[in-house]
């Protein structure tokens, strides 16, 4: 079974029916066989995402069903997870990810494939590499 991360451009492309990868989204999420990693953080830039967008409305039914898929699993946030994110994200100026991700990178074992559709509309789904 392939594990893969989500990220919250991923989860934005799912809700939004306006948004150009929402089709790539929607087909992922009904036919993606393996198991679907992201983390609380993941979760929180998703609301914080949302909270001015017309799509608000979706965020707290989406949080809160999301677990009950037994594709997903949610990585907790942690104190050590979150400083491990910090150390990481000092350590790498060179990279322009978002917290959520130094957070991921900085996971115990994190998924070897990554579902994200990056700013340009194009689906990426890439090795995890840092």
């Amino acid at each position: 079974m392939t594990d893969s991360f989500a990220v919250t451009s991923f989860f934005v492309a799912f809700l939004s029916v306006r948004d150009i990868d929402h089709e790539t989204a929607v087909d992922l999420m009904e036919n993606f066989e393996g198991r679907i990693v992201t983390t609380a953080w993941v979760l929180v830039e998703l609301g914080n995402f949302l909270a001015k967008s017309s799509i608000r409305n979706l965020f707290a039914a989406f949080v809160r069903d999301l677990p009950t898929d037994p594709r997903f699993e949610i990585i907790a946030a942690d104190r050590g997870q979150f400083e491990s994110g910090c150390a990481l994200d000092d350590a790498r100026p060179d990279k322009a990810w978002s917290y959520s991700n130094s957070s991921r990178f900085a996971t115990s074992s994190p998924p070897t494939i990554t579902l994200s559709f990056e700013v340009t509309g194009m689906c990426d789904v890439h090795s995890l590499s840092h």
